[in-house]
């Protein structure tokens, strides 16, 4: 992670892409981000937002609460998301589907 001109901390990946976050309050913290926004369709990219394109890698299910989770990797660095079954369904959401995940430097918590 470099800490960016921006009051951002940022951090390149294999594919050139960049995660940005904002300041971590201790060096161990894990970032969380709490609101995203996916798309299959770059045309509707949110210009305001942060985007990263991933493949997803997998996706299971977890039975007791019925939520999916999907593994999207961006660059070599997996992220885990939670989607409903729904979501899944309407997106057609599968192992090697290319995804744009959106987010806001606004909606990251540090844990």
């Amino acid at each position: 992670w470099q800490e960016s001109d921006r009051g951002t901390w940022v951090k390149r990946l294999s594919d050139n892409q960049e995660i940005r976050v904002p300041g971590p309050p201790h060096n161990d913290a894990v970032a969380i981000i709490d609101a995203f926004s996916f798309e299959d369709d770059p045309s509707r990219k949110d210009p305001d937002a942060i985007s990263l394109r991933g493949t997803v890698s997998q996706l299971s299910l977890d039975k007791n609460t019925g939520q999916v989770f999907a593994t999207i990797i961006v660059g070599s660095h997996p992220f885990s998301i939670g989607l409903t079954h729904q979501q899944v369904q309407a997106e057609a959401i599968s192992p090697g589907k290319t995804i744009l995940i959106q987010y806001d430097l606004n909606h990251i918590r540090w844990v």
